[in-house]
């Protein structure tokens, strides 16, 4: 991380760094205008600060007092390769990226009717295929009128239209279903990343894509994400995110999903690391009989601040949604949860659900929550309830009168409190990661871990 020149405005390091990476006098002119666009509504938004609504529990300025250069693309391989093994994704169908640039080396990638692999070298090859996509399904949701007191994720979205050169591609054709997951591995060694995913479902369509953004050492890394998903007439997708930064470091997501006639998105979080993270989940259900399940898991430890915002409009009849997000802090640990339901007027015989829930296991910790509805149908099923509390004092109670010390008390009334949204992921690699994390996190966690091992050996 560099340090800021007196007297500069501290994006500008940023705009000079990042314009000198991504200029390419051969691109096509749409690509240009695409760039540009982004620049320029960078500069008019500038970083959100807490007098917009949507960043009102977040403060990102001393992200904004910071220079994050581009990251340098030359790489320790061998590092990157054990973090894989480590991983367990020796023998998975994988792409994996370093500092949000395809490494082929480490990537190893299934043959299919479509293209899986670098998004770079998709535009490159075939920028038509690519051209009716990009930027389309993120600017579905941007925000009509906005203004620096109206955003959600539109800065760092316009920063990362600017800046990206690379990330990964899944295009799909009609009636191509994936064998195994494909797991989308994004590691950060330092400096600043913005990888750009594109993922594309034809009709009929079926897939299960695990994405990790993980750093790769101790250095602080600010990565900008952006990942748009469409899923065409009767495709299904399941998408499990686990992010897991150390706590230097800061990440920014958007995942832009648009859902046709009869297809179905399962959206998975699982937040656990980083300085600072904030994801914005929007998903369009666009046709009749469009369904979509996001479930969620963030927990702000030490003085880590996860922010999950969800935003799912309904803009057809007949359409289901479901979301369950979980949060627990301790410590001075932060977490926010902003889920939002929009139901148009044709939207008739809407279902939808929406469940969050929170645990605070220190005075000092802190979760923000608000859950919202806005309905102009009149045939509609719609429920919304938050909950920020402690643990069950009965059920410590019980704990406590059978020997075990406080601590471990916690720790099993915690576990089994996560364990409904650990168990949304039918993956054993992601369920080890995740069981692995929580044990690492609770005091007295590893012996909950250990037992949990036993009785699944058991079953």
């Amino acid at each position: 991380m560099n340090a800021v020149a007196e007297n500069t405005l501290p994006h500008q390091g940023w705009l000079e760094a990042w314009r000198e990476r991504v200029v390419h006098p051969e691109a096509p002119a749409w690509l240009t205008e695409l760039r540009e666009l982004g620049w320029s509504r960078f500069e008019m938004f500038g970083f959100p600060s807490q007098r917009a609504e949507h960043w009102k529990y977040t403060r990102v300025s001393a992200l904004e007092s910071s220079v994050f250069a581009p990251a340098d693309l030359s790489i320790d391989i061998a590092a990157a390769q054990a973090k894989v093994q480590q991983l367990g994704l020796a023998a998975e169908d994988r792409i994996v990226l370093v500092n949000g640039v395809v490494r082929d080396e480490l990537s190893q990638l299934p043959s299919v009717n479509g293209y899986i692999g670098s998004f770079a070298d998709l535009l490159r090859n075939d920028p038509d295929r690519v051209r009716a996509f990009l930027g389309a399904i993120k600017r579905n949701h941007h925000i009509e009128k906005p203004d620096r007191n109206n955003l959600r994720g539109e800065p760092f979205a316009a920063l990362n239209s600017a800046c990206a050169i690379d990330g990964a591609a899944v295009v799909l054709d009609n009636n191509v279903a994936l064998e195994k997951p494909l797991h989308v591995v994004h590691l950060y060694t330092s400096a600043g990343s913005m990888p750009r995913n594109l993922f594309l479902l034809g009709q009929c369509a079926d897939a299960k894509v695990v994405e990790w953004q993980l750093s790769l050492g101790d250095d602080a890394v600010f990565a900008n994400a952006i990942t748009e998903i469409g899923l065409g007439e009767n495709a299904q997708l399941k998408h499990e995110r686990v992010q897991n930064f150390n706590n230097q470091s800061w990440f920014i997501e958007s995942v832009c999903t648009d859902i046709h006639k009869h297809a179905r998105y399962i959206g998975n979080e699982y937040a656990l690391g980083s300085k600072l993270a904030r994801v914005d989940t929007l998903v369009d259900l666009k046709a009749p009989g469009s369904e979509t399940h996001l479930n969620g898991m963030y927990l702000p430890f030490g003085t880590q601040h996860i922010d999950c915002h969800t935003r799912i409009r309904h803009q057809a009849a007949d359409c289901i949604s479901r979301q369950l997000y979980k949060g627990v802090a301790d410590k001075r640990g932060r977490g926010v949860f902003n889920g939002r339901v929009e139901v148009a007027r044709d939207a008739q015989r809407t279902d939808s659900e929406m469940q969050n829930r929170n645990i605070l296991l220190s005075k000092f910790a802190e979760i923000d929550a608000k859950p919202e509805l806005e309905i102009y149908a009149d045939d509609v099923s719609c429920a919304h309830g938050s909950t920020i509390g402690q643990l069950d004092q009965t059920a410590m109670f019980y704990l406590r009168s059978r020997g075990l010390a406080k601590e471990q008390a916690e720790a099993i009334l915690t576990w089994a409190f996560a364990a409904e949204v650990v168990e949304t992921t039918d993956h054993d690699v992601v369920r080890g990661y995740l069981l692995d994390a929580l044990a690492e996190r609770l005091p007295g966690g590893d012996k909950i871990r250990s037992l949990d091992s036993d009785l699944e050996a058991g079953e």
